[in-house]
């Protein structure tokens, strides 16, 4: 989806997901159980486009989202372990160590480098509120602590947008039907 501007892509899916009536259920049968398991969520969404300012040549394509409910599943947990990788790392490196360079507040500005770092690492940017603190005094050798919050709702947000497809075609329903 590297293409399609993520901020549209994502108002794509959050419509396909508020319009409950056009997205569609896909299920298969689940031998174990006999009852029928959700596999994946589609919602078609028509766009018109065209290629002067006139109008002339005009068309519509059909944008498809789809969402696979494995793949969703498994993205959620990756993020979750992701983010608490990123977390131990942080807190870990801020515990003051035997042998090991504490963070001091006269290099805040090279603390903060290294956790951008995790978080880019990691590719948890946005998803973790940190916050870097002094102990007692302000002088340059005062060690930093760090503290670490899941931002809940960044993640709830992360979480409900994953593992969706974006399929365009201009095939019209007749030859491709929903």
């Amino acid at each position: 989806l590297s293409f399609y501007p993520r901020h549209s892509l994502e108002q794509h899916i959050e419509q396909a997901l508020a319009d409950e009536d056009h997205l569609h259920c896909v299920y298969k049968p689940d031998h174990k159980t006999g009852k029928e398991q959700l596999v994946a969520q589609v919602y078609e969404l028509p766009v018109r486009q065209c290629i002067d300012t006139q109008e002339e040549h005009q068309w519509t394509e059909r944008m498809i989202l789809v969402r696979s409910i494995a793949h969703a599943e498994a993205q959620s947990k990756m993020i979750q372990e992701r983010l608490q990788k990123a977390r131990q790392e942080l807190v870990e490196r801020f515990l003051p160590r035997k042998y090991r360079q504490t963070w001091t507040v006269g290099k805040t500005e090279k603390a903060a480098a290294f956790v951008t770092k995790v978080l880019k690492k990691r590719r948890v940017q946005g998803l973790l509120k940190i916050e870097l603190t002094q102990g007692q005094g302000a002088s340059p050798n005062t060690p930093l602590g760090i503290q670490v919050s899941l931002d809940q709702e960044a993640i709830q947000r992360t979480i409900r947008l994953a593992a969706w497809r974006l399929y365009v075609t201009n095939a019209p329903v007749q030859k491709l039907p929903p």
